[in-house]
């Protein structure tokens, strides 16, 4: 599952700029001053189960920040606020017209979110190896994702889920999980299919992600040291066990 992304506020900016609402990102470019002068928001891995303050563009092509980790509108108590958002970061595509807690916000509220490159864990002989991926042909990954609107009485910001489908072949390799019923990956969109995405997702009934990838290993992180937050989180690091690797 994708729970651990590399975002950089900056470049999420930069991107939006070329799809997005102009007024809308002036607004947030004056919102979010201070993160950008001096100091920019660089999150070099950071994990969903934190609930980070990210920015994604609406079908209106709106741009607006948002917090990771859905919370439907039904939500009627802080109790139930506080369980259902660790449990919405994702969200399986197959099942989005399926899910209570999708459903809605399926039907009209679908986003993208621009990013630096995601993490993911191989599995082999009892150990976990961390991945990092980013796009072979520029420097963001699109992803597709579901919004709420805010609910004041719980959260100041809409929230969003992550959409994931099927991983391809590359991703299939990466993403062995045991534990898991199948290989998945977020689903990630080329320029084109954004407002296919945002318009029509019908036509994505059978998503199969036309982004190619590039991928290698980084070194296991701590929790104690800024939860993996380093600045060579996506640094490139070979384990002599994958000696032999996945693609060899």
């Amino acid at each position: 599952m994708c729970y651990d992304l590399k975002v950089s506020l900056e470049r999420q900016l930069k991107v939006a700029r070329n799809f997005g609402d102009k007024a809308s990102i002036a607004e947030i470019e004056k919102k979010l001053l201070p993160y950008l002068n001096p100091i920019e928001r660089e999150y070099y891995r950071i994990s969903g189960f934190d609930h980070p303050r990210l920015l994604i563009m609406d079908g209106h092509h709106i741009v607006k920040e948002a917090e990771w980790g859905l919370v439907p509108n039904w939500i009627s108590s802080i109790e139930d606020y506080k369980a259902i958002r660790n449990k919405t970061l994702n969200a399986r595509f197959e099942e989005l017209t399926e899910k209570p807690s999708f459903r809605e916000a399926y039907s009209s509220r679908r986003g993208v979110l621009f990013i630096d490159g995601f993490y993911e864990f191989h599995h082999r002989a009892g150990q976990t190896f961390p991945y990092f991926i980013s796009s072979a042909s520029k420097d963001y990954l699109t992803i597709a994702c579901l919004y709420e609107e805010a609910l004041p009485q719980y959260c100041s910001l809409p929230t969003f889920s992550i959409i994931t489908t099927r991983a391809n072949e590359v991703m299939a390799e990466i993403h062995n999980n045991p534990k898991l019923s199948e290989p998945r990956m977020p689903l990630l969109l080329n320029d084109k299919e954004i407002e296919v995405w945002l318009n029509e997702p019908e036509l994505l009934i059978t998503p199969g992600p036309k982004v190619d990838l590039l991928t290698h290993t980084v070194r296991r992180f701590s929790k104690r040291k800024n939860n993996g937050n380093l600045p060579d989180a996506d640094e490139e690091f070979v384990y002599p066990e994958l000696s032999k690797g996945l693609f060899d």
